[in-house]
């Protein structure tokens, strides 16, 4: 029998199958592992050829991002819902969620952008004119280092359906 409703590849978490009467489960994370390692794991390098190739639709107030922090809620984005972002449409600028911004795009993620206001100051930059530091700013901050675990993670944010 036909299934009659559609997912999109975001929507599925696992896939299962029988095997010599047995069944097995395996995670769409590790089939993404398997299949386009290039693609799941990003590289610092795959990140700037990003930004400097993409046409974003906003620009950021930011001078600098932290690769650590798009690294991780890139890989975490096809599984927690991550949140939203704002965005200015008078400037077209993104004012609260870059580094969400970021990895969503790389992810081919769907994300809802709300609108919001920016200060009068916050000049509009194109994100490939932003430094990307290599330092992990959460995991150098005591405020922020739960975000690096991912038992933390697992525990206090919501997984997608």
């Amino acid at each position: 029998m036909p299934c009659k409703k559609s997912f999109s590849y975001s929507q599925i978490k696992a896939v299962s199958y029988i095997k010599d009467n047995k069944c097995y489960a395996i995670f769409v994370e590790d089939i993404y592992k398997l299949i386009a390692p290039d693609h799941f794991e990003l590289t610092l390098e795959r990140l700037r050829q990003f930004l400097v190739d993409e046409q974003h639709p906003y620009g950021t107030a930011q001078t600098k991002l932290c690769f650590a922090k798009i690294r991780r809620i890139y890989k975490r984005c096809f599984i927690y819902e991550l949140g939203v972002v704002k965005v200015c449409e008078y400037k077209q600028m993104v004012v609260e969620g870059n580094h969400r911004f970021i990895a969503y795009k790389l992810a081919g993620i769907d994300f809802e952008i709300r609108p919001h206001t920016s200060s009068h100051c916050d000049m509009l930059k194109k994100y490939n004119e932003v430094y990307i530091s290599e330092d992990d700013w959460d995991a150098n901050h005591e405020d922020t280092a739960k975000y690096c675990d991912d038992n933390y993670v697992d525990k206090n944010w919501i997984k997608k359906e």
